[in-house]
């Protein structure tokens, strides 16, 4: 039961990509081609300064309600 739980997720999620058969059928990237290039490595920055962002702003709300309510 769990083998099937596990190899369902990456069948569904090749399933709900349309572009799943064409990312099959181009051609593979040439070897010295990076996999995450500079332009995803920025996205990826962007979103980990926006998620500690929020972090760090419900921190400080949950530290003010602490402080108002004696906590």
């Amino acid at each position: 039961m769990i083998r099937r739980l596990r190899r369902a997720a990456p069948a569904l999620a090749m399933d709900a990509d349309p572009e799943a058969e064409v990312l099959m059928a181009r051609r593979p990237r040439p070897p010295n081609e990076r996999v995450i290039d500079g332009r995803m490595w920025t996205g990826v920055m962007g979103v980990c300064a926006a998620m500690a962002g929020v972090v760090l702003r419900f921190d400080e709300l949950r530290k003010r309600v602490a402080r108002a309510t004696g906590r």
